[in-house]
């Protein structure tokens, strides 16, 4: 919850995957302790105001934190559309806090944040031009996510290219050490590389996890 509230003051850590492991708790500490100080320097608050606020952002981003991590470990921007109304409210007691301690801020600040917000749009959305930029970009900046070495073993078995599905199915596995599918995927690239040390130690590994070997592959392997 503080990442997402840092996600709105500060938005200079968006990423096109954003997950809890890798998003910084800073700039949500830092846009509290700010909040509070023009809340507490403001001596005609309207404290219903901020209590509303308060209630109706929790009320609309807490339900996303019981959303299993299986579905999806993501701490996506978009979920804040809705619980940004309640930050509005609270937003709205700090700005005499500003006008009098800052008078002219009225006068730039909307020019300049409309300035810096266009150029950090432009920069961002060039992460969006293909699969391969977007995926490099997560797993960039949100080296956690299991999901975007996955898709990158997905994307190098389209290209037949068993090097990288190797390379980017065993970073997968580390992070979901339990997967039936692509473990019984890295044995079945091991096999078409005609690797037979991994593939051997891959079987063992699969069998002191517990998890089903693909009896085709076996058969294949075993018969090397």
């Amino acid at each position: 919850m503080i990442q997402y509230i840092g996600k709105i003051f500060l938005p200079f850590n968006l990423t096109v995957y954003p997950t809890i492991q890798d998003t910084t708790f800073l700039y949500g500490i830092v846009s509290i302790l700010l909040l509070s100080i023009l809340i507490i320097l403001n001596k005609n608050r309207n404290s219903k105001m901020i209590l509303f606020g308060v209630g109706w952002f929790l009320l609309f981003i807490l339900p996303f934190f019981f959303v299993p991590e299986k579905v999806t470990d993501g701490l996506f921007e978009h979920r804040l559309y809705i619980p940004l109304i309640g930050i509005f409210f609270i937003v709205r007691e700090c700005i005499p806090s500003i006008i009098h301690f800052f008078p002219s801020v009225k006068k730039t600040a909307f020019g300049g944040l409309l300035i810096l917000f266009s150029l950090m749009t432009f920069t961002y959305i060039q992460y969006f031009n293909d699969q391969t930029t977007f995926y490099n970009k997560i797993i960039q900046d949100s080296p956690n996510s299991a999901k975007s070495y996955f898709c990158q073993a997905f994307f190098a078995f389209q290209k037949n290219d068993l090097k990288e599905i190797i390379k980017y199915l065993k970073k997968y596995i580390e992070l979901s050490p339990e997967d039936q599918l692509a473990n019984n995927n890295l044995l079945s690239a091991y096999y078409d590389s005609r690797d037979k040390q991994n593939a051997l130690k891959q079987i063992e590994y699969m069998k002191s996890k517990k998890i089903h070997i693909n009896p085709t592959v076996l058969n294949c392997i075993n018969s090397f």
